[in-house]
């Protein structure tokens, strides 16, 4: 059996999907994402708020924006 890692995101109006044969390379893409869309001024409420763990990415993005990201692991 074979194993693949999907990276599931959405901005909150699609929901996208991105394979990779490693958990390294989906955690390397979902935390690539999240630094390039965190605000360099990251107001204090919203830094709280978000979050970049494990399997798991969640991103206020100044109250305008919100993004979420999940690695699920794929045995096929």
């Amino acid at each position: 059996m074979e194993q693949r890692f999907i990276v599931i995101s959405s901005d909150g109006y699609e929901i996208n999907t991105e394979q990779f044969t490693t958990y390294d390379k989906a955690y390397d893409y979902m935390s690539y994402e999240y630094r390039k869309l965190k605000p360099k001024l990251h107001l204090e409420e919203y830094k709280e708020l978000s979050y970049l763990s494990d399997y798991k990415a969640l991103l206020y993005r100044n109250g305008l924006d919100v993004y979420c990201w999940s690695i699920c692991r794929v045995v096929v």
